[in-house]
């Protein structure tokens, strides 16, 4: 090369010299100048230069000799691309000397600078790798999913598989684990650690087995026999899985062995007479065999029976339901709380009433026994109430000695009896009534079948004194206007509603020997309290409407005021409506306030209130509620 570099100058001068130009000297300064630049660049050649290094570096950097290739490139400093190089081949040494965290952060730095982007996805899964423990095979299935994500980047492919070999003992690790977990009766891990193991063997199983075995555990002790059962019942779909066959058998004996010591505990509590502790034991028994429970009740029950405990014995065959002849047994009890209920009542339609429930039980138990001691004992009953009438009679009281045939009713000749004492003395019933009874007088039609006949007039006793008893309709018995016309100063005294009382219903109502004991009473005109309304003059009638202060004075507390018409009385008064309401409103004889010139009475509402201002005396939707004074004297 030095021969080179001289020729070249020998060749220089001489050209200079033959020029023979004034500026020789300058351009022999330019040609020296010329030869010193070759040199340098012969020389720089022969050397090495940048590109030089950095071929060097690039081939060091693809064998994978990162720290070396670092090296190089970082001593050419910013030529072309090398401290971006640089810093790629740093983050592949410090990755592969397993440095991952400060590798993959200055990976992250290169962006998408060569392969980073990859590099950054293997060198994360080669850190799963190394870090994953023996068994944490999800550590390793997260490392093989990177990889399966750049199957031909390096070698990842041959990991992909290598990774597999090392799941499949990490689960297998893990599976060992957990069973070693259940068998020392940590439970709850053991089903965690299945579960994370999915379909892996039989995994699946093992974490319903895990969750039975923990169930098991949790009734171990109990006494509820059901719940034993359900946990030897969830064993059923197990079949022969471990040792489920052997466990279902020994938790089914176990119920098994608690509902025998359960019915030991009652047959012992009845025998000690201790029954509601042995009914509370049956309350609580629970499902499984309770077969029996029934007839333990039904034993408790018949104990009760025995002592006479009606009431529990009762309740403890209620317990039975359709057990034997439980339901009957209710019954037969029901009548025998009913007899015992007459204690010493001397009513004989209660004690009949009871004697025919036994009849209706036939042979049952000692019901023909018990039907035949009632029907005795009412017969007695019967007998001696007979000859106490007749010994009456005979005395002269006739009043008790009524009262108690009428009460006899059928009993032997007691009708006939009693209709003797009325033909002979017809006064009797009302003789011995007293106030709030109900006594009969007249007929008149009231049901509103005329075909069969007038029916008896009830009559409501709402006063008794000097041999006499004021008297007043049970029902409203006509639908009458107070006068025909709407008229002026129309009062009790002058009314059409006096005149038909006292003639045309007398007569028809009663009998000459009835009207014979009807007494001729002074009637009295009251004054409106509220309002100035002519109240006309006293009067005599058999027949009459009660007045403001007599309403007041017999219908107390105890007495109601309000009163139902009969079907007749409501279906002849011309009601328009059809609809005939529970009570209705009646006439009294006081006058009520003037209105227009149109005179007016008093009425009693449907709801039992005195209306003063009253309503027109021609309005016939009203009715009529006749009072009278009866005769009860000798």
């Amino acid at each position: 090369m030095n021969e080179i570099l001289l020729s070249a100058g020998d060749n220089a001068i001489m050209h200079v010299l033959n020029d023979g130009g004034i500026d020789m000297r300058n351009k022999l300064k330019k040609t020296a100048l010329w030869m010193i630049i070759c040199t340098l660049t012969v020389l720089l050649t022969a050397c090495g230069g940048p590109e030089t290094t950095y071929k060097r570096a690039q081939e060091l950097l693809s064998k994978g000799k990162f720290v070396e290739a670092a090296e190089k490139f970082e001593s050419i400093g910013s030529y072309e691309d090398a401290s971006t190089l640089t810093m790629y081949s740093k983050a592949c040494a410090l990755c592969e000397e397993g440095q991952y965290d400060a590798g993959l952060a200055a990976f992250a730095m290169l962006g998408d600078f060569k392969d980073s982007a990859y590099r950054i996805i293997y060198y994360q899964a080669l850190s799963m790798e190394k870090s994953a423990k023996e068994d944490n095979w999800k550590m390793l299935a997260e490392a093989q999913a990177l990889h399966k994500t750049i199957p031909v980047f390096l070698d990842s492919a041959q990991r992909i598989t290598a990774i597999d070999g090392r799941i499949e003992k990490a689960k297998d690790a893990q599976y060992k684990n957990a069973i070693a977990l259940g068998e020392s009766g940590r439970y709850l891990e053991a089903e965690t650690a299945f579960r994370d193991l999915t379909d892996f063997k039989d995994s699946a199983k093992y974490v319903t087995y895990y969750e039975i075995r923990e169930y098991e555990a949790s009734v171990a002790s109990s006494a509820d026999q059901d719940a034993v059962l359900s946990a030897a019942n969830r064993y059923q779909g197990m079949g022969n899985f471990a040792d489920c066959r052997k466990r279902q058998a020994n938790l089914i004996a176990k119920a098994e062995e608690i509902v025998s010591e359960k019915y030991e505990k009652v047959a012992a509590l009845v025998e000690e007479g201790r029954y509601a502790e042995a009914e509370q034991t049956l309350a609580a028994f629970g499902k499984f065999g309770n077969h029996l429970v029934a007839e333990n009740y039904y034993a408790i029950a018949e104990k009760y029976l025995d002592e006479n405990r009606l009431d529990e014995a009762i309740s403890a065959f209620g317990k039975c339901r359709d057990y034997k002849d439980a339901r009957k047994r209710i019954a037969y009890l029901g009548v025998r709380k009913d007899e015992e209920a007459l204690k010493q009542t001397q009513d004989t339609s209660e004690i009949m009433a009871v004697a025919e429930k036994y009849a209706e039980m036939g042979d049952y138990l000692d019901c023909a026994d018990r039907f035949a001691k009632l029907k005795n004992q009412a017969t007695a009953i019967l007998d001696d109430k007979y000859e106490t009438a007749l010994q009456m009679r005979d005395e002269g009281n006739y009043g008790e000695a009524y009262k108690i045939f009428v009460g006899l009713g059928e009993y032997r000749d007691s009708l006939l009896n009693a209709a003797s004492i009325l033909k002979e003395h017809p006064k009797t019933p009302y003789q011995i009534a007293g106030v709030g009874d109900y006594v009969t007088m007249g007929v008149c039609e009231q049901d509103n079948e005329t075909e069969n006949g007038k029916e008896a007039i009830e009559w409501l006793i709402l006063a008794k004194e000097n041999e006499r008893i004021l008297v007043i309709s049970k029902y409203l018995l006509a639908a009458k206007s107070f006068h025909s016309d709407w008229g002026y100063a129309i009062t009790w005294e002058n009314c059409t509603l006096r005149s038909w009382l006292n003639g045309e219903f007398m007569n028809e109502a009663f009998t000459p020997e009835e009207q014979a004991i009807i007494l001729s009473t002074t009637v009295t005109a009251e004054k409106n309290p509220k309002y100035d309304a002519y109240e006309g003059n006293n009067t005599h009638d058999k027949l009459f409407l009660l007045s403001i202060n007599e309403v007041k004075e017999y219908f107390d507390r105890d007495a109601d005021p309000r009163c139902k018409t009969t079907p007749y009385a409501f279906y002849t008064s011309g009601s328009i409506t059809g609809y005939r309401p529970d009570y209705d409103l009646w006439w009294l004889r006081t006058s009520g306030s003037p209105f227009r010139n149109h005179s007016s009475a008093v009425v009693v509402s449907d709801d039992g209130e005195i209306l003063l201002h009253g309503a027109p005396v021609d309005n016939h939707l009203y009715f009529v509620r006749p009072a009278m004074w009866i005769d009860t004297g000798e």
